[in-house]
């Protein structure tokens, strides 16, 4: 479900970092990439976020013996389906 108010919890940090996705395949290509070249990451959680009229999609992932990493897509396409 799409938000209608933007989300405090998105940071600053989150929105300067958002990598553009075109397209369902394109943020599909670039989570998958970035799971294939980081195989100690597990998917914790992923959340839909809007700030500023824009939508971000959160993901967050685990490692037990790295640190957890956020990794944030700019999703605006999402408005169109």
């Amino acid at each position: 479900m799409i938000p209608n108010e933007d989300s405090s919890d998105l940071t600053a940090k989150d929105v300067a970092t958002a990598v553009y996705t075109a397209s369902e395949a394109n943020l599909v290509e670039l989570v998958s990439k970035e799971m294939r070249d980081n195989p100690r990451y597990t998917l914790k959680k992923h959340e839909l976020r809007r700030k500023d009229s824009h939508l971000y999609w959160r993901i967050h992932l685990d490692a037990s013996e790295a640190s957890n990493q956020v990794l944030v897509y700019l999703v605006d396409w999402l408005k169109n389906e």
